[in-house]
């Protein structure tokens, strides 16, 4: 299976894509939190190797079963959606996290023994369906043994971070620029201040409206000398 690295970085530029697709259901969250939020999720299918551990003492038991199917993805959605339906942004939201989740399924059913035109490991993504592992026939990301911090392991995860990360970078500048509209023409300085000084900046050399500049005092004649009395 890929690395925890390689899912965190796709859940975070799925969110960043999915949100402005979605913001007509509703507002939706954007910032640092609901990245790391969207990295989080990306990863629960992976907590069968914790329920593994603690039922049957050994995490490779059930790894890979039920819960790295799209039927899986579905019922997180909906319990996510049942918790939050309160919430104007409930079913926004609820789509989010079923993307989220089967970003895994996908990442990991393109998972092989080495990258290129390789077969992957399979993977019953289609249960109930199919109940036996399904196999692609290319390999976009290179499996690791989970748990075993080995050379191989982190290389792998190295790699997934140099050639991911600058796609998740370009996508978090892009959900940036979508949470604060025409900051790319602004002043670099008026970005930087605080909000509490940013009125005191002026586009294009103009005085904020609710912020005027203080009167200035007329020059003082000197041809006519001050009176003391």
């Amino acid at each position: 299976m890929a690395t925890t690295v390689a899912h965190g970085l796709v859940g975070i530029s799925i969110h960043c894509v999915t949100i402005s697709a979605l913001h007509r259901l509703g507002p939706l969250s954007i910032g640092l939190k609901p990245m790391l939020l969207a990295a989080v999720a990306a990863n629960i299918p992976d907590l069968d190797m914790l329920v593994s551990l603690l039922l049957l003492s050994d995490h490779k038991l059930l790894h890979g079963g039920i819960t790295h199917s799209f039927v899986f993805a579905g019922a997180v959605a909906l319990l996510l959606w049942w918790f939050i339906r309160r919430r104007e942004s409930a079913v926004g939201i609820a789509i989010v996290g079923f993307v989220l989740v089967s970003s895994h399924v996908i990442v990991d059913w393109f998972t092989g023994p080495q990258w290129g035109l390789y077969p992957s490991h399979g993977l019953a993504a289609l249960w109930p369906i199919e109940d036996n592992p399904i196999q692609m026939p290319v390999s976009l990301f290179k499996g690791v043994e989970h748990g075993n911090l080995y050379p191989g392991a982190l290389y792998t995860a190295l790699w997934e971070l140099v050639l991911l990360g600058p796609v998740t970078a370009v996508l978090m500048l892009m959900t940036y620029k979508l949470k604060f509209p025409g900051s790319e023409n602004r002043p670099r300085a008026r970005r930087l201040m605080p909000r509490v000084f940013a009125g005191v900046c002026a586009d294009m050399g103009k005085p904020h409206q609710n912020t005027p500049y203080p009167r200035r005092r007329p020059p003082k004649n000197p041809e006519t000398p001050d009176i003391k009395y």
